[in-house]
């Protein structure tokens, strides 16, 4: 919820709080979903009050993550977003949230391959998701975008 309403930094202290009562799979799920939506974000606006916008849709990410601070933050929250994500995969290999947070992480990312290949796995081990639809929409355009940079 706290995630839904764009209160990051509150979803990753309760997150944490949960993990560390119960390191379940799906404790571990929503710790690494938090920390993979953590990021630079319009909460950190006091970096630049005066060029905040916002109706940027990126949440003010793309210029916070042009300073050094931004990129050093933004890879540390990735860095342990893929560690729990992979995480929950040992603990519960079936569990396809992960495979599709691992998905997502890639591709804000800019591994695509391994974008490809985290979303084509969460299809196979979830062939009815009720997210089916958008995911395999993500798997032609992340298809077009490699084989455009192979040319």
């Amino acid at each position: 919820l706290d995630i839904d309403n764009g209160r990051y930094r509150a979803a990753l202290k309760h997150a944490l709080e949960l993990a560390e009562w119960d390191p379940s799979p799906s404790n571990l799920l929503a710790l690494a979903t938090a920390y993979r939506e953590l990021g630079p974000r319009p909460v950190d606006r006091r970096l630049d009050e005066e060029t905040y916008d916002p109706r940027d849709s990126a949440g003010g990410r793309a210029k916070l993550m042009r300073t050094a601070a931004g990129r050093m933050a933004g890879q540390t929250h990735s860095r342990r977003a893929e560690e729990l994500f992979r995480e929950v995969q040992v603990l519960q290999p079936s569990n396809a949230d992960a495979l599709r947070g691992l998905g997502e992480l890639f591709e804000v990312d800019g591994r695509l391959q391994e974008a490809l290949q985290a979303y084509s796995k969460y299809l196979a081990a979830a062939p009815n998701a009720p997210d089916r639809r958008a995911v395999q929409l993500r798997i032609d355009s992340l298809t077009r975008a490699t084989s455009k940079s192979r040319r």
